[in-house]
């Protein structure tokens, strides 16, 4: 049976909270994991993808295997200009083991960007992270095609508006509006 108590023991320096700002719909999202299995759910485009991409980049690898960052997911260009704010950040909250006489603190880590790289990551523990998107399934920043790798050098080559029946479907299946939503070619 789970017991809050037992969960550094079980489980070691798990993520027990993550801080969103800045990041697509996630202007100030806290979430806090209280459990070892946890899901997201929420309307299409509401940030569950984000916030699963972020917590992907939580950790350092063990050595030799993969390692996420933040640039992995949250690409800027042509068709997503603006994937961060300037003062984007991910703060990370890990359980730590303490001696039971001092205060439970978490471990605190904060990657954030400078003018051109994202940076904090020293700081993070190691842990292998298996990260599996759901690339057939938007959003398409998870597919990592051509699109994705090569989001800063594309050109679009022409753009068409979708019907308006469909445009008005994704709008109802967002729960937002959209004044136009085009289908881009590009290269």
């Amino acid at each position: 049976m789970f017991k809050e108590e037992n969960r550094y023991a079980n489980f070691g320096p798990a993520l027990a909270h993550i801080h969103v700002q800045g990041f697509r719909c996630h202007s100030t999202t806290p979430v806090e994991f209280q459990s070892p299995i946890t899901a997201l759910c929420g309307l299409n485009g509401t940030g569950k993808s984000t916030i699963l991409q972020l917590a992907a980049a939580a950790y350092r690898p063990p050595s030799g295997a993969k390692r996420f960052y933040v640039r992995d997911f949250i690409v800027a260009g042509k068709l997503d200009i603006n994937p961060f704010t300037v003062d984007a950040s991910v703060r990370y909250q890990y359980l730590r083991e303490i001696p039971k006489v001092l205060m439970r603190r978490p471990q605190v880590v904060t990657v954030s960007r400078n003018l051109s790289k994202w940076t904090g990551y020293k700081r993070q523990p190691v842990r292998h992270v298996f990260f599996a998107g759901m690339g057939l399934y938007l959003p398409r920043v998870e597919q990592r095609d051509f699109v994705v790798r090569n989001a800063g050098k594309i050109t679009i080559n022409d753009t068409t508006p979708i019907t308006t029946s469909s445009k008005e479907t994704i709008c109802k299946i967002l729960s937002c509006s959209y004044d136009q939503i085009n289908a881009n070619n590009v290269s």
